[in-house]
């Protein structure tokens, strides 16, 4: 599903990225939506308790002006490595920020297996749905 600009809302949460050197910018309806998610376990293990104590102290919450900019913290930028040229892009249901060189060497690493991680990635999502995971969807 593709967000229309009206769904996004004029609030975004950044946090750290899935990729090192990386920062992520979710609407804020999609944060909730991990925050629930991640909240569901009553006694999470050490790696999932310290993911989100990582991830909570590290998330900021961003207004937009009414041109839709968002006025990013020197610290979160330093602490991500981010340099003065960054790349903002698409990534589902957020956005991904990365230093422009970081990105262009990211793309230069994996364009030539472009069809490959297309093939499996299909076929991790066909295998969830059809439940051959061990869980089921629902």
């Amino acid at each position: 599903e593709i967000m229309q600009s009206a769904e996004l809302g004029d609030v975004l949460y950044i946090v750290p990225g899935t990729r090192s050197g990386t920062l992520s910018l979710y609407p804020q309806r999609e944060f909730e939506s991990m925050a629930r998610f991640m909240d569901h376990e009553p006694i999470p293990d050490d790696d999932a308790l310290t993911f989100q104590q990582l991830f909570y102290s590290m998330s900021s919450r961003l207004e937009m002006d009414k041109q839709g900019r968002v006025v990013l913290s020197r610290p979160m930028l330093d602490r991500a490595g981010m340099s003065s040229e960054v790349v903002l892009t698409g990534a589902g249901n957020h956005l991904d920020l990365w230093n422009k060189k970081d990105h262009e060497q990211f793309v230069e690493t994996n364009w030539n297996r472009w069809k490959d991680i297309q093939h499996r990635a299909r076929a991790a999502k066909k295998k969830v749905e059809s439940g051959e995971n061990g869980s089921s969807r629902g």
